[in-house]
């Protein structure tokens, strides 16, 4: 359905809610420091090398049982607390970003509650990332896999790695990160949080992080080709492509 909006996998047409995306397509500010300098035209400016949240808002319409709807919209809506929950839209089906919801709603709503018109805001974060980035590429111990960057955006991959009983390595392109000998079955280094952890039984995280040591950046796939290497260890590597 072309205005649907799908929210923590939950499909808001559920709610008899149907949206307007007219407005939803505005892109992320690149973060740029500026300073004026006495005796010099012009701002310096100095990039920070990040781009700013943004907010997507969408108008949406609830054309019967409007009091019913809103009240079990905004109620699954507000369980998520304000955290970062996955969001799709019909209008961009390629894509998916990570939104919170924790904005006030002010309805206007039509005689005898029978219909009423809204504002959804989402505070999202600013990657559009790409579905097809979701897939999981495995690299063997002893090993190369070459990964073309489909986008201009360097990624930040979740690896998830395995036979780590001798420890080794996993090269992305000149980046190298280094796993030291463990017992995990299998162990996830997040590139976008720099951090290494296993999940068990019930969903509890466990730090791994001293069996890792990563690059004093972060470690990124940039654009064009890249060659990912595995010694000693086994990977899955899930891109995670992104555009703006």
């Amino acid at each position: 359905m072309i205005r649907d909006i799908t929210y923590n996998g939950k499909s808001l047409t559920d709610f008899g809610v149907f949206a307007d995306f007219s407005e939803a397509l505005n892109t992320s500010a690149y973060v740029v420091d500026s300073w004026t300098i006495p005796g010099r035209s012009g701002d310096l400016l100095s990039p920070e090398n990040r781009y700013e949240n943004k907010k997507r808002s969408f108008r949406c319409f609830i054309r019967k049982d409007f009091q019913t709807n809103f009240d079990n919209l905004i109620d699954f809506l507000t369980s998520t607390k304000g955290t970062y929950q996955r969001l799709e839209i019909a209008a961009e089906p390629d894509v998916y970003m990570m939104a919170a919801f924790y904005n006030a709603v002010s309805p206007e709503t039509h005689p005898f509650l029978r219909s009423g018109t809204f504002d959804l805001v989402f505070d999202c974060m600013p990657q559009r990332f790409l579905k097809i980035g979701e897939q999981s590429i495995p690299v063997a111990a002893g090993s190369s896999v070459t990964l073309a960057n489909p986008t201009r955006k360097p990624a930040r991959p979740l690896l998830s790695v395995s036979e780590m009983t001798s420890g080794g390595s996993i090269e992305i392109g000149d980046q190298t990160i280094t796993v030291a000998a463990n017992s995990a079955n299998t162990m996830l280094i997040d590139t976008d949080l720099m951090r290494a952890y296993m999940v068990t039984a019930g969903g509890v995280v466990h730090s791994l992080d001293a069996f890792v040591t990563m690059p004093d950046n972060y470690v990124e796939i940039p654009a064009g080709q890249s060659v990912i290497t595995a010694t000693g260890v086994s990977v899955s590597v899930t891109p995670r492509w992104w555009k703006l």
